[in-house]
């Protein structure tokens, strides 16, 4: 049984299938309305579900174990999980909504291995909409332009967030002139510096013992070498 721990569980006694049969990601849906898709989703005159449901304050509710095929999108329905985004596709997805999907994406990818990608096309690993990927209906989905193309377009957003921080890059040389230092509210202290070769550092030293022997509580980002438009103002 596959719950999600952060998502309020409402199941749903009617409108699914049996066991999915893979889990290659999770497609993104427009709700085209508000308010809680619980009671319509337990009808079996609706004959339609979804995993989950997100409002526009970033609730997540959640219908359907994600090992149990929802009724979504057809083709997708055994081996996707699906999650309707409350309002309409003539609105952007909030903030609220952007991070929630991401957070779910994220514990579906931690659960099933699934690679953090996206948006892909239908049968592909990853972050997929309702329609394809040009907003144009799948037939094979159902026939449908959902999300439509104001989420459709903010669905990167959602990868993104759900990815995992880029590793901090070494420093390029053992010599470098701090310009700048300030302590953080949590104790860490974070300085600024350039090397001789003219690379943009911030190094972060962290409060207490949470360094490490290895690198002496340091954490230390090239800016420079990961945006090389990047240049220090004399």
């Amino acid at each position: 049984m596959a719950i999600c721990p952060f998502a309020t569980y409402r199941p749903i006694s009617t409108n699914h299938g049996g066991a999915m049969s893979a889990h290659l990601g999770l497609v993104v849906h427009v709700q085209q309305g508000d308010g809680s898709l619980f009671g319509f989703f337990n009808n079996p005159s609706a004959r339609v579900s979804a995993h989950f449901w997100c409002s526009k304050t970033g609730h997540l509710e959640q219908y359907l174990d994600t090992d149990v095929v929802a009724w979504a999108e057809v083709n997708g329905n055994s081996s996707y999980v699906s999650c309707e985004f409350e309002g309409f596709d003539t609105e952007s997805m909030t903030n609220a909504q952007l991070l929630s999907g991401a957070a779910l994406f994220k514990w579906l990818s931690g659960d099933y291995g699934i690679q953090i990608t996206g948006p892909v096309p239908h049968g592909q690993e990853g972050l997929t909409p309702h329609c394809n990927l040009d907003g144009s209906p799948d037939p094979a989905w159902g026939d449908h332009p959902c999300p439509g193309l104001i989420r459709l377009h903010q669905m990167p957003a959602i990868v993104y967030l759900a990815s995992p921080p880029p590793s901090p890059t070494p420093a390029p040389s053992k010599e470098y002139e701090i310009m700048d230092s300030t302590t953080a509210a949590n104790g860490d202290i974070v300085s600024h510096a350039v090397t001789p070769a003219g690379h943009y550092l911030e190094i972060t030293r962290k409060s207490g013992d949470q360094g490490t022997a290895a690198n002496n509580g340091l954490s230390i980002i090239d800016i420079t070498a990961a945006f090389p438009q990047f240049t220090v103002q004399p």
